[in-house]
This record gives C-alpha cells, structure tokens and sequence, in this order.
C-alpha cells in the first residue's frame, strides 16, 4: 500500500509539475529590497587605433619630429619632421636630414621624405615597423 501511495504522490507530482512547465505566465516583478546585487563587466570598446613610431628604444610616439637612423650612435637623424599624413595604414612627412661624420662635422641636408608603415600589435601598442627615407628602406 505505501508503494502504491508514493507511486500516485509522483505521477499527480509529475502531471503538476508539466502543468507548471507549459503554462506561461509573466514574471513577477520584484520589489527593490527583493533584489539581489549582481556583479557587471565593463567593456571597453576602442576605436581604430592609430600606430605609434618607436625611436630606437622607448614608447611608441605619434608624429615624432625626430627620429634616428641609425641607433648605435645617433650620427644620422631625420629632424624638425612635419607630418602630412598619419594614420592606422602609414605616415608620411619631411625633414631634415643631419648626419656627423668622425671628426664631429655636422651637415644637413632639408626636404629629405620619411615614410612609416607596416604597422604591428606589439607589447607597447600598435607600432610601425618599417622606416623608408627617400624611398629607400632603413634600418635604423
């Protein structure tokens, strides 16, 4: 007799429970202090970044008006730089090429043109990689 009695107690438990399931109801609203605090995420949607330019060492900076050709020993540097273009795909400007020879002799030589391109996500940010003067490519 009690296993018959807990056998009807899970069926009309089971016809409940569907009847439950299958009937749509609106949710009740719940008052403030039913509330509970839920933890957010923000997220932080950023716009197309413009890359930066390393100089040798150090953070990337955007629109330099120096930069060194050659890192070992600052003999030959691009100067007083203007930018006419500077965006995610490249930068170009001019300026004015100083170069040092042994004795410490310092010539410089203006509207020399600098391009900077082939941008990359490094550690620092995004960066350009490649550096070409005069259509020639660098490797400062």
């Amino acid at each position: 007799m009690l296993h018959r009695l807990s056998t009807a107690c899970a069926l009309i438990g089971a016809g409940f429970a569907v009847s439950a399931c299958s009937t749509a109801q609106e949710p009740t609203p719940l008052a403030s202090s039913e509330m509970t605090p839920v933890a957010t995420e923000t997220v932080t949607t950023q716009s197309v970044a413009v890359p930066g330019y390393i100089d040798c060492i150090g953070a990337p900076l955007q629109k330099p008006t120096v930069i060194s050709l050659k890192c070992s020993d600052d003999s030959l540097e691009l100067v007083d730089i203007e930018w006419s273009h500077w965006s995610e795909d490249g930068a170009r400007g001019r300026g004015t090429l100083v170069s040092v020879d042994e004795p410490g002799q310092e010539s410089r030589t203006p509207n020399h043109a600098v391009a900077l391109s082939d941008p990359f996500l490094a550690p620092p940010g995004l960066v350009f990689t490649r550096i070409t003067l005069d259509e020639q490519p660098m490797q400062p």
